[in-house]
């Protein structure tokens, strides 16, 4: 079984690096991250941490250390940075910890309709490939929580198995082009 989750995390891992382009931060993205708030100053430690980073320079220990809630960042810098919080929630903590509590609930859709169209807004921008590394990674969180297997550990395995069925999966597939058979590849050299 060992093997089976060590197999997983690393073909996680693995997808998330292959979903995601590895672009700069969008023009909006830095004009988000480049405001200064006079009220929140967390919220400007934050700013200050991801501005003129890539996702994929965001360290994961960052994410362990004593720092400010990295939720506080904005919708459209959190989507660029979402691959960072994926892969830091699977490689922190033996994959259970505070930023991985925290993705899960933030994939968990809402019950009440105003916070679910709030939360289908968020999310109906995502690709299809980065919808799907999505239900993969909450797949594999299962594993991870149902080999520790609590109590909390079953009432999250129950939220995620909840946010799989009412939402993720009900996301479009991708349309994969037919594979090319000897019947089609003469028909193309026709």
């Amino acid at each position: 079984m060992k093997t089976h989750r060590k197999r997983a995390k690393r073909n996680i891992l693995s997808l998330i690096e292959d979903t995601w382009e590895r672009n700069p931060p969008p023009p909006d993205v830095c004009v988000a991250l480049s405001q200064v708030s006079d009220i929140d100053l967390e919220l400007n430690d934050v700013r200050k941490f991801f501005l003129n980073k890539n996702w994929w320079e965001i360290e994961v220990d960052v994410f362990e250390s004593p720092f400010p809630d990295l939720f506080l960042i904005e919708k459209i810098p959190l989507r660029y940075y979402f691959p960072a919080f994926l892969r830091a929630s699977i490689l922190i903590n033996n994959s259970i910890g505070t930023v991985t509590e925290r993705i899960i609930s933030w994939l968990v859709p809402p019950k009440k309709d105003k916070d679910r169209r709030l939360f289908e807004e968020q999310f109906s921008s995502l690709a299809i490939n980065e919808r799907n590394c999505i239900l993969f990674f909450l797949e594999y969180m299962i594993i991870v929580y149902r080999h520790r297997y609590t109590k909390n550990d079953i009432r999250t395995v129950r939220r995620i198995q909840n946010a799989i069925e009412t939402y993720w999966c009900l996301c479009p597939s991708p349309v994969l082009p037919p594979k090319n058979t000897a019947s089609n590849a003469q028909t193309d050299e026709n």
